[in-house]
């Protein structure tokens, strides 16, 4: 694993500003010698991005990077409406590409972007604006401290609590699958799940009691994780395999995995346009997106690109033949029409 030469580099060089070397910035929007902000998730992965994405395209272009998080569809539309976008390529749910799309996202039309990117997850599916990037599977982890001799083999075992005591900890967004796999668990059939259920799936969760809890960010979620202080997880492979490098007790269950698409966009009136799809177009094709997945475990979304995983990471490897079977994957248009209502709904569900 890398993760020690990658929190070496944050240490070093900062998130919030990664600069790497090149000529000096042009504010034109020209697509060599910019200064792109790129807005991601933070921790590991986007360090991991820098890495795979940002430091080699600088060297090849004089592009520079400055790295901000976290993503903000709230903060992206007051750039927008105002016309003072700071921001020029912004990571987030493919839904949220798709219903913005026009809106706060530019379409990318550049002839260049490598369609492999959309063989995973359609084009249709994605929409115009968003260009797919990685793959996030809600992998279900269990504790192997306090479940190593019986451990849970289902979904359904997971949401158990009588079974298997202890807390849950899930993704921090309820876009990354939440009421999916309460669902799942509820016993409703992966082909059935939509329209979602929300009342049913939200029910379920109210089984958890105190036991349920829903983090405020990834860096939450994989602290919970490394403590071991959970004792069921729903983690993607890149913030588990971190932790369990660092020796966290959690082994994946391999029933059912819920997954989603990852998106870059372009913000409309990004300040530094050019660059930006030439950028996106740059990590649409298979070795950048090799490279990241090497690094973060997270799954390319180009189809044709093979990343080489070390045995833990293949271990958390969703997309492999052994359990590829085991995916579901989300209804990136069913989500684009109903988020604002489910999220909605899912916020009074958590205060109430």
């Amino acid at each position: 694993m890398v993760r020690k030469k990658l929190i070496a580099q944050v240490a070093a060089a900062g998130l919030v500003a990664v600069v790497a070397a090149g000529c000096g910035s042009d504010s034109s929007g020209s697509s060599d010698n910019a200064t792109i902000t790129y807005v991601g998730y933070g921790g590991d992965t986007q360090t991991g991005q820098v890495t795979a994405w940002q430091e080699p395209f600088t060297k090849d272009t004089g592009t520079k990077f400055q790295n901000d998080t976290p993503p903000d569809m709230a903060k992206l539309r007051a750039m927008v409406e105002s016309g003072n976008v700071s921001w020029d390529v912004i990571g987030a749910a493919a839904a949220e590409g798709r219903k913005y799309c026009g809106e706060l996202f530019e379409p990318l039309t550049d002839a260049d972007i490598d369609p492999g990117v959309y063989n995973g997850a359609s084009k249709e599916q994605i929409g115009d604006c968003g260009l797919p990037v990685f793959e996030a599977p809600a992998i279900p982890f269990y504790n192997t401290d306090d479940f190593g001799d019986n451990p849970p083999t289902t979904i359904a075992d997971v949401f158990d609590t009588k079974k298997y005591p202890g807390k849950r900890i899930f993704l921090p967004f309820v876009t990354a699958g939440t009421l999916e796999v309460a669902l799942l668990a509820d016993g409703v059939e992966p082909d059935a799940l939509y329209p979602l259920d929300i009342d049913r799936a939200l029910a379920k969760l109210d089984t958890l009691g105190k036991d349920a809890i829903i983090p405020a960010n990834y860096g939450e979620l994989q602290q919970a994780m490394a403590s071991g202080n959970v004792a069921m997880a729903f983690s993607t492979p890149s913030r588990a395999s971190f932790t369990i490098a660092d020796g966290a007790p959690y082994a994946p269950v391999w029933d059912k995995v819920v997954t989603s698409v990852s998106i870059v966009g372009i913000p409309k009136g990004a300040k530094n346009m050019a660059a930006a799809k030439k950028w996106a177009s740059y990590i649409s094709k298979k070795e950048p997106q090799a490279r990241a997945a090497e690094i973060t475990t997270l799954p390319p979304a180009n189809s044709d690109s093979q990343p080489k995983y070390d045995e833990l990471q293949e271990s958390l490897n969703a997309y492999s033949d052994e359990h590829k079977g085991s995916l579901v994957y989300m209804d990136v248009a069913w989500w684009a029409e109903n988020q604002e209502e489910v999220q909605t709904r899912f916020t009074k569900w958590q205060v109430g």
